[in-house]
């Protein structure tokens, strides 16, 4: 191909490079999923207070080449997706132990779960991201006395 001019080869060359930054870009991240889900008490309400976090820990014994914590904010009708750096970045791929925090509110710092739930690996289980996941289900046990809202339509 021959190019007449140097500005058109100057145009060429910033479109090959624009195309090259984004393949690269592409390919950047490649080990990290979406993941979503649902936390519910046994009852069926969704947790509620000021403070309402699903937290995924890199289990101890993974085999991960990137080993970084995630976390993401329960929704209105126990929704939550889980991001590592930013919001709608993912997890990168790893196995994970989980857990939740879910306080009355920022000043006080009143747990309203059972510990075993707060302790990630505890009564949360984990959880193995190796492909995007959008159904996780959690089932969780407030205090006793603590009661949780029905689910919103919309989060």
């Amino acid at each position: 191909m021959i190019f007449p001019t140097a500005k058109s080869r100057l145009v060429f060359t910033a479109i090959a490079l624009s195309c090259a930054l984004a393949l690269i870009g592409c390919n950047r991240g490649s080990d990290m999923y979406r993941v979503r889900g649902h936390v519910f008490y046994k009852d069926g309400t969704v947790p509620v207070g000021e403070v309402t976090v699903v937290a995924f820990q890199p289990k101890r014994d993974s085999t991960a080449k990137v080993r970084k914590g995630a976390s993401g904010k329960i929704q209105r009708d126990g929704s939550f997706e889980m991001w590592t750096k930013q919001t709608g970045d993912g997890v990168a791929r790893g196995e994970y132990n989980v857990g939740f925090t879910i306080l009355k509110s920022i000043k006080d710092s009143t747990p309203l779960i059972k510990e075993e739930y707060a302790m990630p690996g505890g009564a949360a289980g984990s959880v193995t991201v190796d492909h995007n996941i959008d159904d996780l289900k959690f089932v969780i046990e407030p205090l006793p006395g603590v009661t949780g809202a029905p689910p919103t339509t919309g989060g």
